[in-house]
């Protein structure tokens, strides 16, 4: 792929005119052109289109891509692109003897998300949790023995979420592009990741000798789910430490230094021990506490103090489990989300994003501010309140982690009003 103002190789003669480098030509003009080619003269699909279409609409230029490329471009709003099959249809363009279509958005419908948290049965305490960690866009680890529902809580918190607006679907569709897996079904739906956990840090964070976006910005405004969260490299875990604090990720190589957008809400799922079945009550557990110990410390502090809610999703009889809810309750956890996310407008103004953004990353300087004050709810509803964290001393990170559901805990309730912890 190559990128100026016209492909070095093109010459004004193939336009009918001598043989004049065209970038001499037509240097300083608003066109911007793109071209790989796998057949000479034929111009193939490029990776990045929508990448690079954003600033060139900012600059004002007007934008030449294949046309196998033009309409994801064309996604840009106020962007002028236009898509050429050919380099002689991009020289007959530039020479105005017959001028470029231009490309129209190619979108297709959008599925909506299948997956309601009216499908899980039971698990009552872990689906409140699910609801506030989807309002305020907060980090979630959840550990209980296997087949209890953590991963299938996981996949239904995207369609929890309120739906993209234009600049985040823009976003997150950019990203996709860089690693060309932007599909036009996909516009406006909010991603969610699973790595395996014997993906490495590159494929996580990014990089490469020609950087490219990892799972971390692939996941960019919505969910990143890693399953068996102790299964993973210590090593790799901890690079997702600055990430989740400040949305973004630096990667620094000889060549290049980019940055890539990783606003993304983690969510984990671990066993309790390395069996699985600590505390079950079928007893087959037969863990010793050292390797209980060692198998919890494979995640540090502090990682775990940068994850807003830990809850347990335990095994659940098959009596207690109740029979599957009627079509009344899909789409009310939505609902409620939903009338959560009006008290957005209370936030600080100079918070950093957009008003659909993560509530989680309000910062401590903020949590103490009128918008985040008010007296305690009464007793009779102190069972809303988030999961609790285990008890002992925390430092200033690990304070405004349970600070923060608290708030999206009182806008679920529909008041501006702090609950206890």
């Amino acid at each position: 792929m190559r990128a100026a103002m016209c492909a070095p190789a093109l010459t004004l003669g193939a336009c009918g005119d001598d043989n004049v480098p065209l970038p001499l030509r037509y240097r300083g003009a608003v066109q911007h052109v793109i071209d790989q080619y796998h057949v000479p003269g034929v111009a193939a699909s490029v990776r990045g289109a929508l990448a690079m279409a954003l600033p060139a609409q900012r600059e004002g230029r007007a934008f030449v891509l294949p046309e196998a490329s033009a309409g994801e471009a064309a996604l840009v709003h106020d962007a002028t692109i236009y898509g050429a099959r050919t380099l002689l249809a991009v020289c007959a363009h530039l020479a105005a003897r017959e001028p470029l279509a231009a490309a129209s958005p190619s979108v297709a419908a959008s599925c909506a998300n299948a997956c309601d948290l009216a499908d899980v049965r039971g698990q009552a305490h872990a689906k409140r949790a699910l609801e506030i960690a989807a309002a305020g866009g907060h980090s979630l680890l959840m550990f209980g023995p296997p087949g209890t529902g953590k991963s299938m809580l996981a996949q239904r918190l995207p369609g929890l979420s309120p739906p993209m607006d234009e600049n985040e679907a823009l976003e997150s569709a950019a990203v996709h592009s860089l690693v060309d897996a932007f599909k036009p079904g996909d516009w406006g739906r909010r991603p969610y990741r699973a790595p395996h956990h014997t993906a490495s840090a590159v494929a996580l964070v990014g990089g490469g000798s020609d950087p490219r976006p990892g799972e971390i910005s692939l996941a960019h405004r919505e969910v990143l789910f890693l399953d068996e969260l102790p299964e993973w490299d210590r090593r790799v875990l901890e690079v997702l430490r600055e990430p989740l604090e400040s949305g973004l990720i630096h990667i620094s190589r000889a060549a290049r230094q980019p940055t890539f957008p990783a606003r993304f809400q983690l969510v984990a799922a671990m066993n309790p021990c390395p069996c699985g079945y600590l505390s079950h009550a079928s007893g087959r557990c037969r863990c010793m506490p050292d390797q209980i110990a060692r198998y919890r410390t494979r995640i540090s502090g502090p990682l775990l103090d940068r994850i807003d809610l830990q809850i347990e999703v335990p095994a659940l009889p098959a009596e207690d489990l109740p029979m599957r809810r009627g079509s009344r309750e899909r789409g009310a956890a939505q609902e409620r989300i939903r009338a959560a996310l009006t008290f957005r407008a209370r936030l600080p103004p100079d918070l950093e994003g957009r008003p659909n953004h993560c509530r989680s990353r309000v910062g401590g300087h903020h949590l103490g501010s009128a918008h985040c004050r008010g007296d305690r709810l009464p007793p009779s509803r102190a069972r809303v309140s988030p999961p609790r964290r285990s008890r002992g001393p925390k430092g200033a990170t690990a304070g405004e982690c349970e600070a923060r559901p608290t708030r999206c805990v009182a806008f679920l309730l529909g008041t501006s009003k702090e609950v206890e912890a």
